[in-house]
C-alpha cells in the first residue's frame, strides 16, 4: 500500500464514516478490562488533530498517518521512515503546520458555471458554452496558485447538431508538483444544424473568413 493509498483511505474513512471517526483521537480505549493508551503523538501536541494511526517496522522505520483541522480545512498527513517515535512526532507536527501555514483551499468553479465556449460547424449558433458539471475545489501552494494553469482542450469546430449535456471538451488544470486534474466539459445548450441554404452559405463564409456557424 503507498502513502496515497494511505491517504485516500483516510479520507474515505473521515467522510464515509463519520459516526466512527471519532474514535481516532481517543487518548485511551479500554475493552475487556484492557486498557490501551493511542500512540499517535498529535493528539497531546496539537489540538487540531483528531486522527489516525501510527505504525513500525524494522524495514519501514516509524510510521503516521494523521489529520487535523482548522478553521473548517482538513488535511491529511502520510509520513515513514522516520527513526524513532521522537523524530515521528516532531516530523508530522512541522509538516502538518506547514501545510496550514502555506496552503489554501481554492473553489476555482462552480457546477453550472460556463467555463469558456467552444466553435460549432454549420449550426444555427456559431458557438456553444462549455460547462462543467461539478465543483472545482483545489488545495494549492499560495505560490504555486499564481503559476496555476488552466487549459481546455477539444477537437473543433464541433459538427452540430450539438446536444445540451454532450460532452465536447477537458478542462486540464496544472500546477507545480501536482498531477494534472483533468475533468469533463459538456454543451450548455441545443444548437441544431442549418439547413441545406444556409449550409451552403456558413461553408463559403468560412473559406472567406473561416465561420463556420450562423452569425
Amino acid at each position: 500500500m503507498t502513502a496515497r493509498d494511505l491517504a485516500t483511505l483516510s479520507q474515505r474513512i473521515v467522510t464515509e464514516f463519520p459516526e466512527y471517526y471519532p474514535m481516532f483521537k481517543e487518548k485511551k480505549f479500554t475493552f475487556n478490562d484492557i486498557s490501551q493508551t493511542n500512540r499517535n503523538p498529535l493528539l497531546y501536541s496539537m489540538s487540531s488533530a483528531d486522527g489516525l494511526k501510527t505504525g513500525h517496522t524494522e524495514k519501514g522505520g516509524y510510521g503516521l498517518v494523521a489529520s487535523a483541522v482548522q478553521k473548517d480545512r482538513r488535511l491529511v498527513l502520510v509520513l515513514n521512515g522516520l527513526k524513532s517515535n521522537r523524530a515521528r512526532a516532531r516530523e508530522g507536527e512541522r509538516l502538518l503546520n506547514y501545510g496550514f501555514r502555506n496552503f489554501s483551499v481554492y473553489s476555482l468553479f462552480k457546477a453550472g458555471d460556463v467555463v469558456d465556449s467552444a466553435n460549432v460547424w454549420l449550426g444555427v449558433d456559431g458557438k456553444v458554452p462549455l460547462i462543467i458539471k461539478d465543483d472545482v475545489v483545489l488545495s494549492l501552494n499560495r505560490q504555486d496558485r499564481r503559476k496555476m494553469k488552466v487549459k481546455i482542450i477539444y477537437d473543433g469546430p464541433i459538427p452540430a447538431p450539438v446536444v445540451k449535456g454532450q460532452p465536447i471538451a477537458t478542462l486540464e488544470i496544472s500546477a507545480r508538483d501536482m498531477k494534472p486534474v483533468t475533468l469533463p466539459l459538456v454543451a450548455g445548450a441545443d444548437i441544431a444544424k442549418l439547413g441545406g441554404v444556409a449550409r451552403l452559405k456558413a461553408a463559403f463564409n468560412y473559406l472567406l473568413m473561416g465561420s463556420a456557424g450562423s452569425e
